[in-house]
């Protein structure tokens, strides 16, 4: 795929102001979206995905986090009971994901290993490029999806 850095705000000086756009091809985008509806279906199904992870689910926002922290906080002065949040930022977790830990957490929730193979291969035997003012530079290595977070 193409990888195109396109800015989103702030000083274009500075990198973390873009956010890369990939071009797929069409069958990769079929490829992806088949795979992903058969994956999320898995891991909702099976709840992999911890309840308060609020990012990368669909039916879910920023809204519904701030909801559930509230009521969690409402909740604890109720009781009495000091409260703690801890918030991530999973925002670039999808550029350093580790895949053969990846594969392994994927095994440890009960995905075939057929599935976890064709995964590996796929995600590790990709080539990308990214395009910048007509030039073209190369680079590997990709991710599925979002959500390869699995940190339940």
């Amino acid at each position: 795929g193409c990888i195109t850095p396109v800015h989103k705000s702030g000083s274009k000086s500075y990198v973390n102001n873009y956010r890369p756009i990939c071009s797929l091809s069409q069958f990769n985008k079929i490829f992806e979206g088949i795979i992903y509806d058969k994956m999320i279906s898995f891991i909702e199904t099976n709840n992999i995905f911890s309840k308060t992870q609020f990012g990368f689910r669909s039916g879910l926002s920023t809204e519904a986090a701030k909801i559930y922290f509230i009521d969690k906080i409402h909740t604890g002065q109720n009781k009495r009971h000091h409260t703690v949040e801890m918030f991530t930022d999973l925002s670039k977790v999808v550029d350093v994901t580790d895949h053969t830990i990846l594969a392994k957490k994927l095994e440890h929730y009960g995905f075939k290993e057929k599935i976890v193979d064709l995964l590996k291969d796929f995600v590790s035997n990709r080539k990308y490029f990214v395009s910048t003012n007509g030039l073209n530079s190369t680079t590997k290595g990709s991710t599925l999806c979002p959500f390869f977070i699995i940190y339940k």
